[in-house]
C-alpha cells in the first residue's frame, strides 16, 4: 500500500513537473525507415495568438548510434503573416570532435535539442510557416528517427 502511494505521488510529481505552460507549439515529424531524403522538405505551421512577446523556437532531433555526420546541415525558411521569407543556413553539430555523440542519450537513441531562434519578439499575429531541408552532400541522411520544433514564450 505505501509502495502504490509512493508511486502514485511520483507519477503526479513529474506530471507536474514536466508541463511547460509556455510552450505553444509542438511538433515532431517521424522518418520512414530512419532516413531523411533530400526532396523531402519538413514544414510546420505554427500559429502564433500573443503579440509583443518574446519567443525561442528549437529544434527537436531524435538521431541513432551510428549517424554518419559531425554536423546536420540544414536550410530554414521561415514565411511570416505577410509572406516574406527569411531564409538561413544552420549547421548543428552531433558528434563532438572527440567522436562523442551529443545530447541526451539512452540506448542507441540520442536526442539534441537546438535553439535556432533566442528571443524573437514576434509583432503580428497569425499562421507562420517553417520549411527545413537538410542539406547534406547525399540525397539520404540516415539513422535519423525524428525532426520536430518546439516554440516557447519566454
Amino acid at each position: 500500500m505505501v509502495k502504490s502511494r509512493v508511486f502514485i505521488g511520483i507519477i503526479i510529481l513529474l506530471l507536474l513537473f514536466s508541463c511547460d505552460k509556455n510552450k505553444i507549439f509542438h511538433e515532431v515529424y517521424a522518418f520512414d525507415n530512419y532516413q531523411w531524403e533530400k526532396s523531402k522538405i519538413l514544414t510546420f505551421e505554427p500559429e502564433i495568438t500573443s503579440t509583443n512577446l518574446s519567443y525561442k523556437f528549437i529544434f527537436n532531433i531524435r538521431y541513432f548510434t551510428g549517424f554518419p555526420y559531425k554536423y546536420l546541415h540544414l536550410n530554414l525558411n521561415i514565411t511570416n503573416t505577410d509572406g516574406q521569407t527569411f531564409t538561413k543556413e544552420i549547421s548543428i553539430q552531433i558528434i563532438s570532435e572527440d567522436l562523442k555523440y551529443l545530447g541526451e542519450g539512452m540506448g542507441d537513441y540520442w536526442d539534441i535539442d537546438y535553439v535556432f531562434i533566442d528571443k524573437q519578439i514576434i509583432n503580428k499575429t497569425g499562421k507562420y510557416k517553417i520549411e527545413i531541408q537538410h542539406n547534406i552532400d547525399n540525397e539520404v541522411v540516415t539513422r535519423i528517427g525524428e525532426f520536430g520544433i518546439t516554440i516557447s514564450k519566454l
